[in-house]
């Protein structure tokens, strides 16, 4: 992919981690690959270590996760000395986020324009309630130019991390932009309680700060109310990340969701001494196909090469009656069959990538997909490689695609499909158009593998589109 620029920072992709979500980084690198990161965002730190907030610092609550750290941290020189050289073998830019006062952060502003490894500096201006509520918003807004001011003076561009709860976001963003801010991130956690019988918070302190899938829509509704009307925004493992495709000079805005554990087809992140996936033609770093036993093992070898013929990557799990039903009623033997794929898993390995979140498919499709198969990913059933693959798009938010096959269909079949449309799959039987006067069976076939492209967002060619009639 190529690098793209985002608020004076050359990013190698989208995907950022949002501050606070993996700590300084290097303690994730067991676990993920950081190579694949756009960037790196550190946890806030602050000129001396803070030992952060009392406990209890989390409560679980149905619409997220409420926390109270506290900034806990050990302070910038710490990372300087430490943590920073953990990083350098990695070839991610680093977007060091500061809080503190104006002095302290163009001291701490100054210090990192030394680190090589530090593009960026994410000004944090983070707000408690009751801060806020003796502040005032015009008071609030003054110290935020104050503090980004203080880092503009330095060498590094500086991005404007605002608190959600405090102030209207378009005063917000103007404040940021004519401090020097090159960038806003436009949502930190939000204000919530949570209450016992007696009144008394749940948290050491009586705010925390809300993260999760909530806060979604509501950060999502800020950056339109702050002007961004045309922006893209990219799910990662820990936030998501929304940038103007226009816009004025050089500034963009980056719209973090802490806490946030869901992934799309650009939140995919490898574990470290494993493979990298290679970033194919047609937008997608990987397409995992899988061929089960029902009949109809053709769409899923056509569907193989077409991925092929337009230069995308797959892997194929392949079932052993998947195997059986491809000598009885195809030309094709299982090898030839395995040969459209770049990596083949055994269906029987429930140790192999695929059955990780790490995993690299952006994308699945189960073509066909028996009816066990189907009954397996709605109840969660992972016996085999096939299922638990399918329950990894599930559970990380990729897309998920079943060509079921079997007619008529019970009560149980049509349940098992609504659940599955019910966690985010897509049911797509291979049921033929014929507005496109299909001549052969390839022609039915090809139809059905098109309208799978468009769905995975590949090109599904104009031969099988209805394009109106007059």
């Amino acid at each position: 992919m190529d690098n793209i620029a985002v608020g004076g920072v050359t990013l190698h992709s989208p995907l950022l981690n949002a501050a606070g979500t993996m700590g300084f980084g290097s303690s994730y690198a067991d676990y993920i690959d950081l190579h694949r990161l756009g960037g790196l965002v550190t946890r806030t730190m602050t000129v001396k270590p803070r030992r952060g907030a009392e406990a209890p610092r989390l409560w679980e609550t149905p619409s997220g996760l409420l926390n109270c750290v506290g900034m806990q941290n050990p302070g910038y020189e710490k990372f300087t000395q430490v943590f920073y050289k953990g990083l350098v073998g990695y070839d991610v830019p680093i977007i060091a986020s500061v809080t503190g006062t104006p002095e302290e952060i163009r001291r701490m502003a100054d210090a990192l324009a030394e680190l090589p490894a530090v593009a960026g500096v994410e000004v944090n201006l983070h707000c408690t309630y009751e801060e806020y509520r003796t502040l005032g918003s015009k008071a609030y807004l003054e110290q935020c130019a104050q503090r980004i001011r203080a880092a503009a003076d330095g060498r590094l561009p500086v991005w404007a991390k605002l608190s959600p709860c405090a102030g209207d976001i378009v005063d917000a963003a103007r404040t940021a932009q004519d401090a020097g801010a090159q960038a806003v991130v436009c949502a930190n956690t939000y204000w919530g309680m949570a209450l016992q019988a007696d009144g008394s918070s749940r948290l050491g302190s009586m705010v925390g700060g809300l993260s999760g899938p909530a806060i979604r829509p509501l950060s999502g509704g800020r950056c339109r109310r702050g002007g961004l009307r045309r922006y893209r925004v990219r799910r990662g493992r820990k936030g998501i990340h929304g940038r103007r495709r226009k816009g004025r000079g050089d500034r963009h805005c980056q719209l973090h969701r802490a806490g946030d554990d869901h992934t799309d087809h650009r939140g995919t992140v490898m574990p470290a001494g494993r493979a990298k996936c290679t970033k194919q033609t047609g937008g997608m770093d990987m397409v995992a196909v899988g061929i089960s036993g029902a009949t109809g093992c053709i769409y899923g070898i056509r569907l193989l090469e077409a991925l092929r013929a337009l230069g995308q990557e797959t892997e194929l799990i392949l079932s052993d009656w998947g195997a059986e039903t491809i000598r009885l009623e195809t030309g094709y033997t299982v090898e030839q069959v395995k040969a459209l794929a770049d990596r083949v898993y055994d269906n029987r390995n429930m140790a192999a990538q695929a059955a990780s979140g790490s995993s690299c498919a952006d994308a699945m499709v189960i073509a066909p997909c028996s009816m066990k198969t189907l009954a397996g990913i709605a109840m969660g059933y992972d016996d085999s490689l096939l299922v638990r693959a399918a329950d990894v798009m599930l559970k990380e938010r990729r897309r998920l695609i079943l060509l079921t096959r079997e007619t008529p269909l019970n009560l149980s079949h049509i349940r098992n499909m609504e659940t599955v449309t019910l966690m985010g799959g897509i049911i797509l039987p291979p049921v033929p158009a014929f507005y496109s006067r299909p001549q052969t069976v390839d022609d039915i076939v090809d139809q059905t593998v098109s309208r799978t492209l468009r769905l995975l967002g590949l090109d599904g060619g104009e031969r099988f589109r209805w394009n109106g009639n007059g």
